[in-house]
């Protein structure tokens, strides 16, 4: 039943997964959560009914809150039932991984785009330059109106260089307007 998020790909797949209780010693489970129907070929029914209750999981390593099980009813019944909310659980903890990650389909234009300027330079040397120009220029004025934007948000200087690879007072200080220092004029 995986869940995943196509800029995260298979490092951060999620599911519902089964807390193995306390009797159910595993070694390939030491957090004691596996994806249902996993644990040593265990079917789904002998997983859930081993288990103590259900957890959101991701293969990064993070889990979400547990739900207990209830002795009673269909067990994949109730596993449908925490499924909807153990997704929007893991989709709260990619939605934070996402923040500083560009979307896969911008990257790839940008991939195609950089491959075509390329060629110019090798075709036609002055007009690549201008491009460039052109294009240094423009993506200076979007990384002030993101560094703004971010600021706004709440974001710290430190995230900010962190997401530009620079340091928090090189991102602080190209990014903060100050007025030039005139020196004063000798008597």
């Amino acid at each position: 039943m995986g869940w995943w998020h196509e800029d995260l790909g298979e490092a951060h797949e999620g599911w519902l997964g089964v807390r193995l209780g306390r009797d159910v010693p595993d070694p390939y489970a030491p957090d004691g959560c596996w994806p249902a129907g996993t644990v040593m070929g265990m079917t789904n029914a002998a997983v859930m009914a081993a288990g103590d209750g259900l957890v959101p999981a991701c293969t990064c390593g993070w889990r979400g809150v547990p739900v207990d099980l209830a002795p009673a009813g269909d067990l994949y019944d109730l596993e449908k039932v925490h499924e909807d909310r153990g997704h929007a659980e893991w989709r709260v903890h990619i939605d934070r991984l996402l923040v500083d990650v560009p979307p896969g389909e911008l990257l790839d234009d940008l991939d195609a785009l950089l491959d075509r300027v390329g060629e110019l330079v090798d075709a036609r040397p002055l007009a690549a330059l201008v491009l460039l120009r052109q294009a240094t220029g423009r993506a200076d004025r979007l990384a002030h109106q993101a560094a703004g934007v971010a600021r706004a948000g709440g974001t710290t200087w430190e995230d900010i260089g962190r997401a530009l690879g620079v340091s928090r007072q090189a991102a602080q200080e190209r990014f903060t307007r100050r007025s030039p220092v005139v020196p004063a004029a000798s008597a």
